[in-house]
């Protein structure tokens, strides 16, 4: 049994410190990649813009529980979890226009998420374990104390906090192995990720063409290996490799599929353009290994390479039916450690040891017109690096 709650209060003022006495704004230069200098020395007045208040609880009561019998071991758990958020974002008019303070509108919401899960375990043998799980998990629509659920003003305001939690379910089989004594242990694991209730754009000018639906569904099918421990007493191994096959089952709404129109961008012989797409940032293959050797003398020898695969960028439309695909990648790093066996040890690492160009971050808003490829920006991984460290132990 357990019991888990948190509050969260944030109260923020937004101002633009770029400003004249009068609050208007002031163009910012442009700094250089090769030799930026970001000291400003122009006008600096800080003129508030605005006030946000935000307030988020949750509160969540949970049990886990394993029965063993013989060779079967049976476990679960339940959680309930109550979650409410309010959040108000009040503007204030500049100086030049009275200063006065209007309000914002309160936005709201409030859920209550029930999950589950349920396994079992078989011991095969006292070194050899199968096992099967399943799980499903809730996450609130407004899952942040930043609720932004509401839509217009006045007679067109709309207020659609309130609506079904997001909702995955996941399948998995698998097995354990200790070998080698007990001194390496191998995993596989079969899997299946389910998302249903994600949004999608209704796409429906009735209403308002920006609005969400929650009628999106996504699928990954997924297999695990590794094997970490020691080979022998000097030989360490970790070593890991996932392939995932996610898809999109449903990337448009009900209406669209429904009823396919110009501004669904769908049509009657397409009516959901991204259905079967490769889901963006899932890469079908990934793994890492690294592998040390000590040597009798005190030296210790290791390497590592990490493989991120490609993964895409967007979801093809009726317009442009090309998804795109991030680059691959390889990253290599060495170890090295001297026992001086007088309680210091000297170690090197070395990250990126061929200095490899690579992103590990790639925002996923690319699109395309007329085959021309914009939007997005990437994060350059970390370069080449060493670091010599010293350790005493007494």
């Amino acid at each position: 049994m357990g019991a888990s709650a948190t509050q969260e209060d944030y109260r923020l003022t937004s101002a633009n410190l770029l400003r004249t006495a009068a609050g208007a704004t002031v163009a910012e230069p442009d700094i250089s990649l090769a030799n930026p200098n970001t000291d400003w020395v122009g006008q600096v007045n800080e003129i508030v813009s605005g006030r946000s208040y935000g307030d988020s609880r949750n509160l969540a009561v949970y049990a886990f529980d394993t029965i063993e019998f013989g060779q079967f071991e049976l476990n679960g758990g339940l959680r309930y979890e109550d979650v409410r958020n309010i959040f108000r974002a009040d503007t204030i008019a500049l100086p030049s226009a009275g200063g006065g303070t209007t309000p914002g509108i309160v936005q709201r919401s409030k859920e209550s998420l029930f999950s589950y899960r349920v396994g079992a375990v078989f011991k095969l043998t006292q070194d050899v374990s199968l096992y099967a799980a399943f799980a499903n998990s809730k996450t609130p629509s407004s899952a942040t104390v930043r609720a932004g659920c509401t839509t217009g003003s006045g007679a067109t305001f709309v207020n659609f906090c309130d609506v079904a939690p997001e909702t995955a379910r996941s399948y998995e089989i698998g097995a354990k192995a200790n070998l080698m004594g007990g001194k390496l242990l191998a995993t596989a694991a079969l899997f299946r990720n389910e998302r249903t209730n994600y949004r999608v754009p209704t796409n429906d000018p009735a209403t308002n063409a920006s609005f969400q639906i929650l009628d999106g569904r996504s699928r990954v099918d997924g297999v695990a290996l590794g094997l970490t421990g020691n080979i022998t007493p000097e030989w360490l191994i970790f070593a890991n490799y996932t392939y995932l096959d996610g898809k999109i089952v449903q990337g448009t709404s009900d209406s669209c599929i429904a009823n396919p129109r110009a501004t669904c961008s769908n049509s009657a012989a397409l009516p959901d353009p991204s259905k079967g797409d490769d889901l963006i940032q899932t890469p079908k293959h990934s793994g890492s290994l690294y592998t040390s050797y000590r040597l009798p003398f005190g030296l210790e020898l290791g390497y590592g390479v990490t493989y991120q695969g490609s993964f895409a960028l967007n979801q093809s439309n009726l317009a442009n039916r090309t998804q795109y695909r991030s680059d691959d990648y390889w990253v290599h790093r060495a170890f090295l450690s001297w026992n001086f066996e007088n309680g210091l040890t000297a170690q090197l690492n070395v990250q990126n040891l061929f200095d490899k160009d690579y992103y590990t971050g790639i925002r996923n808003n690319i699109s395309a017109t007329n085959g021309v490829v914009s939007g997005g920006w990437a994060a350059p991984g970390e370069g080449r690096a060493a670091r010599l460290s010293l350790f005493y132990s007494f």
